[in-house]
This record gives C-alpha cells, sequence and structure tokens, in this order.
C-alpha cells in the first residue's frame, strides 16, 4: 500500500468513526425521550389503593393493594342503593321517622325532615346525588322491619338487621373482605371493604338501569314524592346537586363518565367509585384514600389506560378445530384420529402486550386416556395419547385453558367432532360383509358365480368323504339299519 492509499484508507475510516458517534450520540440524546414515552403507557394515579376492573368479563386490567383493606366512607351506599331497589318499588311511598336524627353531626345531608313522604326512587336519588347518610338510616330501617316482619323494631336494631343483610349479599357478589356496620359509610374501626371488593359491588349496581339513570344525573329539583293533592301527605322539595364531578361539565369532568358515587371521610381520604361506557365498552374505577382533589384525575387517567390500551380481543371462536387424538382400537374401516372443537367461544379485554403474551393449553380427559403396554420389539413407551371408544358427538372429553402472567383467563370444554363406537366381534363380521357385498370392490353377478361355485365344491368334498369305491366307481351306499 502507498502513501496516498494509506491515506485515502484512513480518511475513510475516520469518516465511518464520525458517523458511528454521530448515530451513537442521537440515540443516546433519544433514550431518555424514549424511556418516558414507555412509562407514559402507565397512566399516573397517587391515590394509595386503586383498581380498574373490566365487569362484562371480570377482569382487572390494572391494580394497586386492590384487595388491601380501606375504609369506605360514602362509597357503601352503593350497596344500600342496591338493598333500596331490591325491596322497595320506585313509586313506594316511605314515611320518615326520628331515625334520621342517628347521625353523626358533621354527616353529609340530604335535609329530610319527619313526617316527610319520600318515594322509593327519591330514596335513591337522596343516597347517590347529596349523599345523604339521613336517607341511609331511613332505608335501613324501613327495609329491616318490612324484611323481618317487626314494625316496631327500633332503629339500633334495624341498623344492626339491616346491616347483615348488606355483609350477606356483598359475599354474593363475590366480595372477600368487606364488613359493613353502618348503611352510609360514617368512619368506623369495623367498617371496612377492598377496592375489589367495591369493584364487584359497583358492578351489580350497574345492573340496575334506574340505580344507573340516577347516577347520571348532576341535580335534582323536585318534590320528595308525587301524590296526590288531598293525599294528607307531608312533601318536601329538594334541591340535590352532586358531589361528582366527574359527570359534571369542567375540568374535572371525564366525556364518558356515568356515575357513580363519591366518599370522603378524614381516615379514609377522597375517594371514588367511577364508571364509563365508551364505544359500547364500561369500565369500573375504584379510587381509595386519594389526596385532595386528585381522585378525578386519578380516575380519568385509570379509565383513559383502560380505553386506549385495552380491546377486545377474540381468543377462541365457538367451534374451533382444537387438534385431534389418536383413537384406541377404533372399529375396523374407521378413522385412526377424533377431531374435537371449542364448545364456546372467549373474548378477553386486554392490552397487545397481553395479547402476545396469551397462552393455550388444550387437554384431554385424563381418565379417558388409555395407556398402553411398550413397544414389544424395541421396548420403548408409547407415549401417543390414545383414548378409547365409544364416544357420542359434541360429547366433552378435554379443556382449554387461557392464561396471561399466570392468571387464568378462561377454562372451557372440548367436544368430540363425531361419533366413534367400540369395536366387537359383530363390528368386525359387519366390516368384511361390506367389503364383500360392496358394488365398488366385486359385482353382484360374480359375487353369485362365487357363491354357487363354492356350494359345488363343498358338495362334492361331502360326496367323496361320505361314499365307497367299487370296481372303480364311486357309488352311494345303502344304509344298513
Amino acid at each position: 500500500m502507498n502513501m496516498g492509499q494509506k491515506g485515502s484508507w484512513t480518511m475513510r475510516n475516520k469518516s465511518r468513526y464520525k458517523r458511528f458517534a454521530a448515530v451513537l450520540m442521537v440515540l443516546l440524546f433519544m433514550l431518555p425521550s424514549m424511556m418516558a414515552v414507555r412509562a407514559e403507557m402507565l397512566p399516573a394515579v397517587q391515590a394509595s389503593s386503586y383498581i380498574l376492573y373490566e365487569p362484562d368479563r371480570d377482569f382487572v386490567l390494572f391494580e394497586k393493594d386492590a384487595e388491601q383493606r380501606i375504609f369506605p366512607a360514602s362509597m357503601t351506599k352503593i350497596l344500600t342503593a342496591i338493598l333500596v331497589e331490591e325491596y322497595i318499588a320506585p313509586d313506594e311511598i316511605v314515611i320518615v321517622g326520628s331515625e334520621i336524627l342517628n347521625i353523626p353531626s358533621d354527616s353529609s345531608l340530604a335535609n329530610h325532615k319527619v313526617g316527610d313522604a319520600i318515594s322509593g326512587e327519591n330514596l335513591l336519588r337522596g343516597l347517590i346525588i347529596p349523599s345523604g347518610n339521613e336517607t341511609a338510616c331511613i332505608v335501613a330501617m324501613h327495609v329491616a322491619r318490612k324484611v323481618s316482619g317487626d314494625a316496631n323494631m327500633t332503629y339500633a336494631d334495624a341498623e344492626q338487621y339491616f346491616c347483615n343483610m348488606m355483609n350477606e349479599k356483598a359475599k354474593e357478589f363475590g366480595a372477600k373482605d368487606t364488613n359493613f356496620t353502618n348503611p352510609h359509610g360514617y368512619h368506623a374501626a369495623t367498617h371496612y371493604t377492598t377496592a375489589y371488593d367495591l369493584a364487584l359491588i359497583t358492578r351489580e349496581a350497574m345492573k340496575s338501569a334506574l340505580i344507573s339513570r340516577i347516577a347520571t344525573e348532576t341535580l335534582y329539583v323536585g318534590p320528595s314524592a308525587i301524590v296526590a293533592v288531598d293525599s294528607g301527605l307531608q312533601i318536601t322539595n329538594h334541591n340535590w346537586p352532586t358531589h361528582n364531578k366527574l359527570i359534571q361539565d369542567g375540568a374535572e369532568g371525564y366525556a364518558y363518565a356515568t356515575g357513580l358515587k363519591t366518599g370522603y371521610t378524614e381516615p379514609a381520604g377522597e375517594c371514588l367509585a367511577a364508571t364509563a361506557e365508551k364505544d359500547g365498552r364500561r369500565l369500573i374505577v375504584i379510587v381509595c384514600n386519594s389526596p385532595s382533589e386528585a381522585r378525578w384525575v386519578d380516575a380519568k387517567n385509570l379509565f383513559e389506560y383502560g380505553f386506549t390500551q385495552f380491546a377486545d380481543r377474540v381468543l377462541l371462536e365457538e367451534g374451533q378445530l382444537m387438534g385431534s387424538v389418536e383413537m384406541a382400537n377404533p372399529q375396523l374401516g374407521d378413522e385412526m384420529s377424533l377431531e374435537y372443537f371449542a364448545a364456546e367461544g372467549f373474548s378477553a379485554f386486554l392490552s397487545e402486550e397481553q395479547f402476545a403474551n396469551v397462552t393455550c393449553e388444550v387437554a384431554v380427559d385424563p381418565m379417558r386416556i388409555v395407556v398402553n403396554p411398550p413397544d414389544a420389539e424395541t421396548g420403548e413407551p408409547d407415549d401417543v395419547q390414545r383414548i378409547a371408544p365409544p364416544i357420542a358427538e359434541g360429547e366433552e372429553i378435554g379443556t382449554v385453558t387461557y392464561s396471561v402472567a399466570g392468571e387464568v383467563l378462561f377454562t372451557g370444554a372440548l367436544v368430540a367432532g363425531r361419533s366413534v363406537e367400540a369395536r366387537t366381534f359383530n363390528s368386525d363380521v359387519d366390516h368384511y360383509m361390506k367389503i364383500v357385498f360392496s358394488t365398488s370392490a366385486i359385482p353382484y353377478w360374480i359375487v353369485g358365480v362365487l357363491l354357487l361355485a363354492a356350494v359345488v365344491v363343498v358338495i362334492v368334498i361331502l360326496v367323496r368323504r361320505g361314499g365307497g369305491r367299487r370296481n372303480g366307481r364311486y357309488h352311494f351306499q345303502k344304509r344298513r339299519w
């Protein structure tokens, strides 16, 4: 290499090093922003405990300490409202009694008066919109007396009776760690639940068209009950603005919010049980012990994360072919394998990352698997799974399970695609007879000729065995008696 060539080579390599260094600098410069984009994919939530829940498929999308005990404050009234709809008709008239005096002085109020007539529908409004603690007392007294049949039950006994009903109802919904000791949520050390349990309770409340409609109302102005003018009933006109800023216009509002209930006590902090719907998809957010006024932002961030990062992913179609299994000793002429199909379809609300990591496990019922002896020549075990007939078409023969990150999403049945009969002596005979008489194998007239020839051969053989030989000729002998 001469000096000119060496100088050219050096210049080219220096140029390459400069380009490489420039690319490296660009990547290093972009790295913080790339990491920030990744971090922004997760919602910013300040609450100490929360859950993002998809109610239609019972799936937790995102959570923090969702099974840790929290104080629910007025989110308690969601369960109270469920019992209102179960035991008090919307147009039923309830007379307010002294039970409204059984609340602490700093309670949230709906401003009922003793002697007022109030409808069942407006009891729901009093619980949800102004979050009246005394409304919850009216409900507890009325429902407990109605269900127990004791019209003279004291409020203390009625509250205990009603709370027992609340706790039993929560268990029916699947709540694992809930204990309510009052119907309104005013702080008590033994009055607790979890964000997860509240999500299940909220899911049940969303099934009610009436509760769902009232949960979207930002203001109620009207009478406590609609009655005839000459009814003699005491009516109070109410003006109830909602406490839920998420369903209102303004900076705290969320366009897709549909309810449901706020809550606050000093030990509980700022709480919110929120519901939202977008493009036919529904989500629930439970925010517990959020910093002052941060619950609205927390809820919106969680909802946006759910609606933008998750989608309805079809994992399994009904009737989808899932595989086949070998048959153990099927009838002669039958297929040696049996296809099986999914008995039902399944879809889940998953993120792209979750969807990419979904695993599917197909398992044939181990009680149906036939264990075969080792190979006679090699002595090696036979690892092929086989099942024995009889099997009916549509009969369940196994399961399919979908999981993500170790959590089971769905387990469904696998069903046989056809019927398979057991092999017997008669089935073997039928098989061979079908071969013999099959028009595709031998024409009928040839079969007839062959049968006739066989009959002649049999007769000749019998004659030879039964006859004698005389003078070189065969003849029949008379039997001597």
